[in-house]
């Protein structure tokens, strides 16, 4: 996340913080002095002369709320750690205690929620793309092929679902997953849920391009894989990321540098970044050179070339790594003294 995007994250949180703890904010600075930076001075010190007549249940109350909201404010899974509790008092036996009881509870809240969600996915899935859903589900939950539990359909076996997919012709398969996935990127529209967004770009990458009926739908799917991996590369995960962004190329035709320059080279940098974070070299090369060769202008070759040297850097090429760094200098303008291989082993 940049350092802009930090700076509006925790101005968010900020805002949620001081709407759910209110003027007992106060209370919960004092257990958590560094929360006083986040909500601001007037939030932390106003009416410091009073205090709460249960202190005990007003702290454990105030800190299921700091949880619900940083947890809720964030796109990714929250981990709380809690060091020596061997040490720990009644007092914070007891608050944990009710921390676990309150996710619990926002657990079952939120399960019921997303199986509300989905079921009412189901029937606008079901008018999109004109195929019964609903009925054959419950055909399948009468024979005990599938479950249904709190609203959320599941197969009652892993054999089951192997089987019922294995039933199907390869390019059924195809043509099915590239039909939902286009189904649910046009349903995500509506409510931008980032979930249904990656669940969506994960449909259509299993049906693949040969699914994909014409060069302007092509170029719309390989949109959307960069932007799915661009929000998997936010959330520090390099791994899926490189997937969607490694489907996308298969999207584009053979002259998309010329014809999708632009989407092209910010697909490949991307790629490569993931590459590198991931240690891919051979990956990373590939991607690299094909950035070098196709790049029209010399500034959009410098991230990459700033990769390459990190690279050469990684493997112990030292030499290597150096000289194309001064080689890339000179080509901005700036000359060094000439170092012999020598002095670089020194």
């Amino acid at each position: 996340m940049s350092m802009e995007g930090r700076s509006k994250y925790l101005h968010q949180v900020a805002s949620k913080l001081r709407i759910a703890l209110g003027r007992e904010a106060r209370h919960l600075v004092k257990v958590i002095p560094n929360l006083g930076f986040i909500l601001g001075g007037e939030s932390a010190d106003q009416h410091q002369g009073q205090d709460c007549a249960n202190a005990q249940s007003r702290i454990q109350y105030l800190l299921c709320q700091l949880v619900d909201v940083i947890s809720s404010s964030s796109g990714a899974p929250i981990v709380l750690f809690l060091d020596d509790l061997q040490w720990s008092d009644r007092a914070s036996i007891s608050a944990i205690n009710q921390l676990l009881v309150f996710v619990r509870h926002s657990v079952q809240t939120s399960l019921k929620e997303y199986a509300l969600k989905y079921s009412v996915l189901i029937e606008a899935l079901e008018s999109k793309i004109d195929t019964p859903l609903i009925e054959p589900l419950h055909v399948a939950i009468a024979e005990g092929i599938i479950d249904k539990i709190d609203g959320s359909y599941s197969f009652g076996h892993d054999k089951l679902q192997e089987a019922a997919y294995n039933l199907m012709l390869p390019e059924d398969r195809c043509l099915f997953h590239s039909k939902f996935g286009l189904a649910l990127v046009h349903r995500q529209l509506d409510l931008i849920d980032d979930g249904m967004l990656f669940t969506a770009a994960s449909q259509i990458n299993l049906g693949g391009p040969a699914a994909i009926n014409n060069a302007e739908q092509s170029v719309q799917m390989a949109s959307l894989n960069l932007t799915v991996g661009t929000k998997a590369m936010e959330m520090s995960d390099f791994s899926s990321a490189y997937s969607f962004f490694d489907h996308e190329i298969s999207f584009l035709k053979k002259r998309h540098w010329q014809e999708h320059y632009d989407l092209s080279l910010q697909l490949f940098e991307c790629a490569s970044i993931c590459a590198l974070a991931k240690g891919d070299v051979v990956s990373l090369t590939l991607l690299s050179d094909q950035i070098l060769r196709f790049a029209k202008r010399f500034e959009d070759k410098l991230n990459t070339m700033f990769d390459k040297v990190t690279v050469l850097t990684y493997t112990s090429k030292l030499p290597e790594s150096v000289s194309m760094a001064i080689s890339v200098l000179s080509q901005l303008g700036i000359e060094l003294p000439e170092t012999s291989e020598s002095d670089l082993k020194t």
